[in-house]
């Protein structure tokens, strides 16, 4: 399948004693093209397939609200819209173009407001539609003996929910190496491996989070580093029912308050992440403005007009 003008990528079907042998090789590899673009070089993955932006945002991380216009793409499902991201778009057609773009609004969570919030009864979720966030799925092993037992470990039975994820946060930090990978993730993978990218890593908090019984959610979309918008994934859990509150946490990046450049496109596991697929090479994007966390600086409204979208 095409990613870019120059780049693509090919799927074999494996069964699953192949799938599980590391150093089986699918014959068919050998009977492909080598992964090089039109000068005949080996491409970087990871930027050939990043959404560029021709202005540079100096520390990315400390952003805490962004407008951004995105188009050049039909949506199969609307953009997530809830707390931390709105669709400003006076036009809501799937179709996103220049002329009629998505526009966003992100903002980055209080966490200290985070912090002071009560928390749900356990059992609350379960009795809602919010139970669907805490069920096992095929690679988010749950139920897992080994899950259980480190997730038991990890947490403690009388904090509050954020408290528990961010805890679970910390583990990850400290136990798996960031390393990037092309693989399906698997949490239990995961956790014998100790490595892993930001899909790897989400995949495993998920697990770990909802073992100890706190409702979570797998966010794939993109975020902004260096130079441009890179496709990504993250987490968001719950940390009440009533409202429901769900606050973005990013493993992979090493960030407890996630900034205003994640732009979340799907929520879910792998079929989300299958449909992102169908977007990367086609997706482009403006920042129209950012707001950063110095209180003494005013949004910086210079990138492009207020009038399109």
């Amino acid at each position: 399948a095409p990613l870019t003008d120059d780049l693509g990528y090919l799927s074999f079907r494996e069964n699953e004693e192949e799938a599980k042998d590391p150093t089986f090789k699918n014959p068919l590899l050998d009977q492909s093209d080598p992964v090089t673009d039109s000068k005949g070089t080996t491409p970087d993955l990871l930027y050939a397939t990043c959404v560029r932006v021709p202005e540079r945002i100096p520390h990315s991380d400390q952003i805490k609200r962004m407008v951004v216009d995105l188009w050049n793409f039909e949506l199969a499902q609307p953009i997530p819209e809830g707390k931390w991201q709105k669709n400003l778009a006076r036009y809501r057609e799937m179709t996103a173009t220049a002329e009629f773009p998505i526009r966003l609004e992100i903002q980055s969570p209080n966490i200290e407001s985070v912090s002071a919030t009560p928390g749900f009864e356990m059992q609350d979720p379960l009795q809602t539609d919010l139970g669907h966030y805490l069920e096992r799925e095929p690679l988010v092993q749950v139920d897992h003996p080994e899950i259980q037992r480190l997730a038991g470990e990890i947490t403690s039975e009388g904090s509050l929910p954020w408290e528990n994820a961010v805890a679970i946060y910390e583990w990850i930090a400290e136990n798996v190496q960031t390393e990037f990978r092309i693989t399906l993730p698997s949490a239990l993978e995961v956790l014998e491996t100790r490595k892993g990218d930001c899909n790897e890593q989400s995949t495993l908090f998920a697990a770990l989070s909802r073992a100890a019984g706190i409702p979570t959610k797998i966010c794939t979309g993109l975020v902004y580093q260096n130079l441009g918008f890179y496709y990504h994934a993250w987490n968001e859990v719950l940390v009440s029912s009533e409202p429901e509150i769900w606050i973005p946490i990013d493993p992979a990046l090493k960030q407890i308050r996630v900034d205003a450049t994640h732009i979340k496109f799907g929520e879910g596991g792998l079929s989300d992440q299958s449909y992102l697929n169908g977007l990367i090479g086609k997706i482009r994007a403006r920042i129209i403005e950012i707001d950063r966390d110095d209180t003494n600086s005013k949004p910086d409204k210079a990138f492009r007009p207020q009038n399109s979208g």
